[in-house]
């Protein structure tokens, strides 16, 4: 849904249209509940809160999940013993 965001931005050629089309894929994409710093940033951008001390903890913290999870996920799959 971030890409579509993405494409759909590019299609449009006023800017109410590169809004719009970027925005409501993405506000899908938060409505459904994934986690993602993209979501996330989303989030703090239409609260108006770009440059926060407490939005910028908050995007630390779920980069670091984020990337501690993508490490730990694929080392417990090469770890698992295979069935027979």
């Amino acid at each position: 849904l971030v890409c579509a965001g993405v494409a759909c931005s590019l299609c449009s050629e006023t800017v109410i249209g590169r809004t719009a089309g970027a925005m409501l894929p993405v506000a899908c994409f938060v409505v459904c509940g994934f986690e993602h710093c993209v979501a996330n940033m989303f989030y703090f951008g239409a609260a108006g809160m770009f440059f926060s001390v407490d939005s910028i903890i908050y995007l630390a913290i779920v980069v670091l999940g984020n990337t501690v999870g993508g490490m730990l996920m694929p080392l417990l799959a090469m770890l698992k013993p295979k069935e027979a």
